[in-house]
């Protein structure tokens, strides 16, 4: 018990925990909460990503790295409980938008994230970013917002059953749609907890 409080305490001096009005408990559980909220994305960006062409597990790994490093360089220097990971929304542009339709090889496109986070990266020491999003109507955030979760809807209903070859499923009403039906369930019970 003694080593535990010892390292509680030394948690709550590096990051000011109790001064903002915290506790190292509280950060726990908001840490795993993060975690498990995010653990998603270990699973359904890989799935995505093989879609284009890339190798699922060399996928995970990157996910991990990609998300572990930004996450521990934010908290240690800057001290701000902030986990960072890819979206999936990128990902699945990526995959649907570019790769599939034949636009991109996803090697090309990787390239273009590259520079995409180049820029971003610029952009974001030299405070631009805030800035430049003074002048981009709400109402465009809004609907880049919607537009990225009407496009990952789209694709979860693809792969539960629901739309085949961009049409409702003719098989839906039939006996071995269960899989459907219980996706379709978990949509309602999303809608009725939030």
């Amino acid at each position: 018990y003694c080593d535990m409080q010892w390292a509680g305490d030394q948690l709550d001096m590096f990051f000011d925990i109790s001064r903002r009005g915290s506790s190292v408990s509280t950060e726990l559980r908001a840490g795993l909460t993060s975690f498990l909220t995010l653990s998603y994305l270990l699973l359904v960006n890989p799935q995505v990503l093989a879609k284009a062409g890339l190798n699922a597990e060399d996928v995970v790994t990157s996910m991990c790295l990609s998300c572990g490093i930004p996450t521990l360089i934010s908290g240690i220097f800057g001290n701000l409980p902030f986990v960072m990971a890819p979206g999936l929304g990128l990902s699945a542009y990526l995959t649907y938008g570019l790769v599939l339709k034949k636009i991109m090889t996803w090697q090309e496109s990787m390239g273009c994230i590259l520079i995409a986070g180049l820029i971003m990266g610029f952009l974001s020491v030299t405070d631009l970013v805030t800035k430049s999003m003074k002048y981009v109507p709400g109402h465009i955030k809004l609907a880049t917002i919607i537009g990225i979760g009407l496009l990952l809807a789209t694709i979860g209903f693809e792969a539960a059953g629901v739309i085949v070859d961009g049409q409702l499923s003719d098989t839906i009403a039939t006996a071995a749609a269960w899989p459907t039906w219980a996706a379709l369930a978990g949509v309602m019970v999303i809608a009725v907890l939030n």
